[in-house]
């Protein structure tokens, strides 16, 4: 299992911002109040949300005319999926990967790699 990069960005502003862990945890608590929300989620396939789905199937066959109930019948059920749509406007969903670690891993390097992007100010916009 990969251990988690603890990740805490505070702006000019105050705002802070990162990865959670048991240290992150320990510091914004000391900064006073705290409002705590998910940039993504690592899902199963038949546990996304619709609109990761819909992102699915326009990033895979946009404009090739399979219906969407064949597209999402032929996913691996058994696949995990990072999806990123909170904090991404337009929508992004990484995957499929074989494990949940795979999906973690993917998911904790393109937040970091994207100055980890909020849910009040997504990228994409």
């Amino acid at each position: 299992m990969t251990k988690t990069k603890e990740t805490l960005i505070i702006t000019k502003t105050g705002q802070a911002r990162g990865l959670l862990g048991p240290l992150v945890g320990k510091i914004t608590k000391q900064l006073g109040q705290q409002t705590i929300r998910r940039a993504s989620h690592v899902e199963v396939t038949d546990d996304l949300t619709e609109n990761a789905k819909r992102v699915l199937y326009h990033d895979h066959v946009a404009g090739a005319g399979l219906p969407v109930h064949q597209f999402l019948s032929q996913l691996p059920t058994n696949a995990f999926w990072a999806d990123m749509s909170p904090c991404h406007a337009v929508g992004l969903v990484l995957g499929p990967f074989d494990t949940r670690e795979d999906a973690l891993a993917a998911e904790e390097a393109w937040l970091i790699a994207n100055g980890i992007p909020t849910a009040d100010q997504p990228l994409g916009n």
